[in-house]
């Protein structure tokens, strides 16, 4: 028997959102199941998939979904997704200006400067496809950027879970209207837990 737990928030009004939460929860359930019953289920394989609701007002709702496998060989991961209500639509990179990809790679690169394991072809990669690579981007309590990447993706991967903040100075002239709305409700929507 192959064990999971899932979940995922519903908001009236955010059809788009809960598509995209659904159809993400769904497609990582059915591959963790694929892939399990083709190794017989072995001891300890458990998929958990939870959900945090970043910020949720004035048009703005952030969800991070956390996947957990427990196998071998797998672990932890995380997306965020951040719906703006004004457009209906649903995109992480939708909180960034358009074309300032570039600017933020430089600070992510100043800001991951001297850490161990870093791979700077990967992380160059990760600004170039942008709306694939920054899956994970949600705001401090003082309104910085914070950026997680997993394991593997802008590092080797024995130097795990990479994550950076770009200061709130920094990265306001990158914010587009929609980021700046949701950057304000992750501070200040009552209720929200901050991360």
């Amino acid at each position: 028997m192959c064990r999971w737990s899932t979940g995922y928030p519903v908001f009236r009004g955010a059809g788009a959102l809960t598509t995209a939460l659904r159809t993400a929860v769904e497609s990582r359930r059915e591959a963790f199941l694929d892939g399990a019953t083709s190794r017989f289920c072995p001891e300890g394989a458990w998929l958990r998939i939870h959900h945090e609701v970043l910020a949720a007002g004035d048009g703005v709702v952030g969800v991070r979904l956390v996947t957990r496998v427990d196998a071998a060989g797998d672990g932890t991961s995380t997306r965020t997704y951040w719906y703006d209500g004004k457009a209906g639509r649903v995109g992480t990179i939708r909180l960034l200006r358009p074309g300032s990809d570039a600017a933020l790679g430089r600070l992510v690169e100043r800001g991951l400067a001297g850490r161990t394991g870093i791979d700077r072809a990967r992380l160059a990669a990760a600004f170039r496809r942008p709306a694939t690579h920054l899956t994970d981007v949600s705001f401090t309590g003082s309104g910085g950027l914070r950026l997680h990447f997993d394991r593997g993706a802008v590092a080797v991967p024995p130097a795990g879970a990479v994550e950076v903040t770009v200061g709130a100075a920094q990265v306001t002239p990158l914010l587009s209207d929609f980021g700046r709305r949701a950057r304000h409700q992750s501070i200040h929507a009552a209720g929200v837990p901050r991360t």
